[in-house]
């Protein structure tokens, strides 16, 4: 019986992965620079040209870039500079902190030599939300995740570098 609720879930888990539609509705917002929310709104916009956007649900999500837009997940990676501190001797990445967690939340980072650190971040139905390749130097990192206007769920990373990559799951709740 447990069996055949497991296999009944996951066949419906599955259909609306596959089968989900998303609403877009065009808008254009004149250019400026920021982050701005109240209510049912949020608006992001960078100094440049402005972008489409889209809006659903009554509550309006209007995005502007220079060459592109504020969808999805953001992710910035610093380098932490500790005069005193050693050079890792292997790679490792932390938990994300805090997780579950409503907007951002953090990885630190171990990075032992010059090379390139890959974070990738995906739904559970395996669609890849967000991707970053940086070229790192040796010493300690944050990688932090902006969660964008992604819904609240559960989301898996991938943190590779060379070739060792840590994997986990991390929880949006908005």
């Amino acid at each position: 019986m447990k069996a055949l609720v497991f296999i009944m879930m996951l066949v419906l888990i599955s259909a609306s992965c596959l089968f989900a539609t998303v609403e877009e509705k065009n808008n254009v917002q004149d250019n400026g620079g920021g982050r701005t929310s109240g209510g049912a709104y949020d608006n992001v916009a960078s100094i440049g040209q402005a972008v489409i956007c889209m809006s659903s649900g009554g509550a309006y999500d209007n995005c502007a870039g220079f060459l592109g837009s504020i969808m999805g997940a953001i992710v910035a990676i610093e380098e932490q500079p500790d005069d005193n501190a050693k050079v890792p001797r292997e790679f490792s990445v932390g938990l994300p902190s805090p997780n579950p967690f409503n907007s951002i939340t953090r990885f630190s980072i171990e990075i032992p030599q010059n090379g390139l650190l890959k974070a990738r971040f995906y739904d559970v139905c395996g669609r890849m939300v967000y991707g970053e390749n940086k070229d790192v130097v040796p010493g300690k990192h944050v990688l932090d995740f902006e969660s964008g206007n992604l819904p609240s769920g559960t989301y898996l990373y991938r943190i590779t570098f060379g070739n060792k990559s840590f994997n986990g799951k991390m929880v949006l709740i908005k």
